[in-house]
């Protein structure tokens, strides 16, 4: 065994057209396509990776901004929702104390980073909080700046404490 690859080293030292044949289909001359890849297509795959991974990256931060601006849209709808409901059975002060406790004050938010906390208004008709949002992405922070504003609403009225005028008793 040791004789035969002695005998194959010294052919293709002494026959070396013998070898180039060797890697060739027919009988044609060798080609530089044949002996190595092309200058061409080196970092092709790095290339084609940068780029991918550029649009998952995208992708994936755009997944994450959107599921924070839902839990916390989610969140003020639910507080402006039960502050509603208080301020139906209770007064204006309680109906925004059930707010604050649910989402913080105006300064000191519960949410932290996903929403900020600028305005609870509470009325008659119903609960009002206004919050910002902000935008963790970048491509995002072209037409938006480095925030959004948005409004969690629900309204809710009162029955009037003064029947007089009303002509159907609805159990006022």
């Amino acid at each position: 065994m040791n004789r035969l690859l002695h005998k194959e080293k010294y052919r293709s030292r002494v026959y070396p057209e013998l070898q180039r044949r060797a890697f060739t289909q027919d009988d044609r001359e060798p080609t530089q396509d044949d002996r190595e890849p092309a200058q061409d297509d080196r970092g092709q795959a790095l290339t084609e990776f940068v780029i991918i991974f550029a649009v998952f990256l995208f992708l994936i931060l755009m997944h994450f901004q959107l599921s924070m601006n839902y839990v916390a849209s989610s969140v003020m709808n639910y507080a402006s929702y039960m502050a509603a409901r208080t301020n139906l059975v209770s007064d204006e002060f309680q109906a925004e104390y059930v707010a604050k406790s649910i989402v913080g004050t105006p300064g000191d938010s519960a949410f932290g980073p996903f929403a900020q906390v600028n305005d609870i208004r509470v009325d008659g008709t119903g609960v009002n909080i206004e919050y910002t949002s902000p935008l963790y992405v970048p491509i995002i922070r072209l037409p938006f700046g480095s925030s959004m504003k948005f409004n969690a609403t629900s309204r809710m009225g009162k029955e009037p404490k003064d029947c007089s005028g009303v002509e159907e008793d609805n159990g006022c």
